[in-house]
């Protein structure tokens, strides 16, 4: 095995103003992530309510949600 000279994150390669720099990257990214989830997962929610107020009008499931499903 050669040898290099980079050494693995583990060896604390980074100093910490670089450490520091990363790990703020690092939560802008998660957060953005976990909102773009949420919001995703709440247009899911909001379709397949409309989907099912669609298929079984009359049903709970129309009225219940954001309320677009329309009778008929």
């Amino acid at each position: 095995m050669s040898t290099t000279t980079a050494k693995p994150i583990a060896q604390n390669s980074f100093s910490s103003r670089e450490r520091n720099a990363i790990q703020n990257r690092i939560a802008e990214i998660r957060s953005s992530w976990n909102q773009q989830t949420r919001q995703f997962r709440a247009e899911q929610a909001s379709t397949i309510q409309s989907l099912l107020g669609h298929m079984f009008p009359g049903t709970a499931a129309q009225t219940a949600g954001s309320g677009r499903a329309r009778v008929g």
